[in-house]
């Protein structure tokens, strides 16, 4: 943020073409995310793949196993789906900007 006559801005997108600003999204994003590195999610440039889980959790018959309580919902989905939940509640809490059209 900076002080101007218009009163306080806030630039909240990436400033394309200046100095370090690829090196300074990945400097912050670390910071945020430095228990999440490199086992849920990555930094890469200026983006932010999110891992999905390893396995789909075939039971006997070679079927995807589901939660408990809810036969319509994959466990390996389950899981991915918090993964991302707690991945974009930190950027969130961390006061980022995100683009939900890009997301």
């Amino acid at each position: 943020m900076f002080l101007t006559p218009l009163g306080l801005l806030q630039i909240t997108s990436l400033p394309m073409g200046f100095t370090n600003s690829l090196a300074e999204f990945q400097r912050c994003m670390v910071f945020v995310l430095h228990d999440e590195i490199p086992f849920v999610a990555n930094i890469f440039i200026d983006d932010i793949p999110i891992k999905g889980p390893e396995s789909q959790y075939l039971d006997g018959n070679i079927n995807p196993e589901t939660i408990p309580g809810n036969p319509g919902i994959r466990r390996f989905i389950w899981e991915y789906g918090n993964d991302v939940h707690r991945i974009m509640h930190r950027i969130c809490c961390s006061g980022a900007t995100l683009s939900g059209k890009k997301a």
